[in-house]
């Protein structure tokens, strides 16, 4: 996962592997949207995957 943030902060010869987080942060589907908004506020995120119980993410 990269932080946009992170990204635009770098210069622009920066490779993705030198930013990149290794933790990939997903909510459930059975999430109450007020944590799904206190975890993008967290990690400064302008999406968030919603996975399955089997990791697949949901539209």
């Amino acid at each position: 996962m990269v932080s946009l943030f992170a990204a635009l902060e770098r210069a622009t010869d920066t490779r993705i592997v030198e930013i990149m987080g290794h933790a990939l942060v997903s909510v459930a589907l059975e999430v109450y949207q007020e944590e799904v908004a206190r975890m993008i506020a967290r990690y400064k995120l302008l999406a968030l995957p919603v996975v399955d119980d089997g990791s697949h993410v949901n539209s």
